[in-house]
């Protein structure tokens, strides 16, 4: 990864941590990780970059401080970072670090989630020394009563920041992060003293708030059967139907009196088989659609054939008294050769007669047919072939795709089945 691509797209922390001349806090870990790469590990960077994306990482280790040293020996802990490039200025935050991780095995997949903010709002304008105090977080650490797992830097929230820091990696420049702590003189400590006398109770304090809800606890045995409920209003299905069958009829259906919604379900009529290289014929596409209408009006019904060779299924259709088409089933083609044929489409077949889909209308495409076969018979070593299977019919049991021919080089026709229209209210 070049210079620019590190600025635009990771971001890598460094901390180093002294305490005067005498002792010095280890950088263990710094890297970054980046969201457009989240498997990606940046371990070795040479740079801590703050973008949009990224998030920084740094750890180090205490130790060196001794067993004597805790949080209130610090009373003010500043860490100082070199800006090496701003290509945008902007502002970042600050946050604790709440599980652990490793430089050379932490990505953004399986980085651990951040912890308190420790500063926010940070602006970042030139290159240059920037002082942060995380004075607060340091105590923590020394006190124990904060996981030592590091701090973590990442752009404020619609902040355009992009800018790096150095990293301990970078052999150029070397301005490596520095964390000062100053340090309260502490001596050995004495031998215990007596225990004092206990003092007074004090004043009861105020009800605390209601802790959180507690684990589901398990199911209790079940209780006796209930008395049957009363009976519920009949449902809304459809009382009546009238259906078009017979592939290439025509039909014509008048609105009931008092009727002002019926249902319409059209199929097309399924593809045929191929004869000789047995691929199966597609099936119809399906579509249902609830139609606003006027008692006496008339609409005109056209039920497709179903293929027997060459041609394809054919569109079943609805037409209103205009001739606008109010529903369609798109026909299937024929199986070619070895390949199944395409169930029916609405995009192709149904779209530039009827508007588009609306939510009172279902679209459902046809299935393909299956692919023909040859195969070599385990007991004679001969080439055996295997029709396809015509595409399954997608509803009503209408516009299935016919059956590819028995045998290779066979001419016998398998016609796809006849399409289908249902109306209901």
């Amino acid at each position: 990864m070049n210079r620019a691509q590190t600025v635009i797209c990771g971001s890598l922390l460094l901390l180093s941590f002294a305490v005067g001349a005498a002792a010095q806090v280890v950088l263990t870990d710094d890297t970054y990780t980046w969201s457009a790469a989240p498997k990606s590990n940046f371990g070795g960077g040479i740079a801590l970059v703050v973008c949009s994306g990224t998030t920084g990482y740094l750890k180090f280790n205490l130790a060196n401080l001794g067993p004597s040293v805790n949080g209130s020996n610090v009373s003010k802990a500043t860490l100082v970072l070199y800006v090496d490039a701003v290509l945008s200025p902007g502002n970042m935050d600050v946050y604790q670090v709440n599980g652990s991780w490793s430089e050379s095995t932490i990505t953004f997949n399986n980085a651990p989630g951040l912890g308190s903010q420790i500063l926010s709002a940070l602006p970042v304008t030139k290159t240059g020394y920037l002082s942060l105090d995380i004075t607060s977080t340091v105590q923590a650490w020394l006190n124990g009563t904060l996981a030592n797992n590091g701090i973590a830097l990442l752009p404020s929230s619609g902040s355009q920041i992009s800018a790096s820091f150095d990293s301990k990696e970078n052999l150029f420049t070397s301005h490596t992060a520095q964390l000062t702590p100053v340090l309260i003189s502490v001596g050995p400590q004495g031998p215990q003293g007596p225990q004092g006398l206990q003092g007074p109770q004090g004043q009861q304090g105020p009800q605390g708030a209601q802790g959180p809800q507690g684990a589901q606890g398990p199911q209790g045995p079940q209780g006796p059967q209930g008395m049957q409920g009363a009976q519920g209003p009949p449902g809304s299905f459809p009382s009546n139907f009238k259906a078009f069958t017979g592939g290439g009829s025509t039909g014509t259906f008048t609105v009931p009196a008092g009727v002002t919604t019926i249902q319409i379900e059209a199929v097309g009529g399924g593809g045929a088989g191929d004869p000789s290289q047995g691929a199966g014929g597609g099936s119809g596409a399906y579509q249902k659609v609830v139609l606003s209408v006027s008692p006496g009006s008339s609409y005109s019904v056209y039920v497709g054939a179903g293929s027997q060779t060459g041609a394809g299924g054919l569109i079943t259709n609805v037409q209103d008294q205009n001739g606008n088409w109010v529903a369609c089933g798109a026909g299937a083609s024929d199986g070619a050769g070895f390949i199944g044929g395409i169930g029916g489409l609405f995009v192709i077949s149904c779209l530039s007669q009827q508007p588009l889909p609306s939510a009172s209308m279902v679209n459902i495409n046809g299935l393909m047919g299956q692919s023909g076969a040859v195969v070599v018979d385990g007991f004679t070593g001969l080439p055996t072939f295997i029709p396809g299977a015509g595409g399954v019919p997608v509803m009503l049991g209408a516009g299935a795709g016919g059956a590819g021919g028995p045998n290779f080089g066979g001419r016998l026709v398998e016609v796809g089945s006849p399409g289908y229209v249902l109306i209901s209210w």
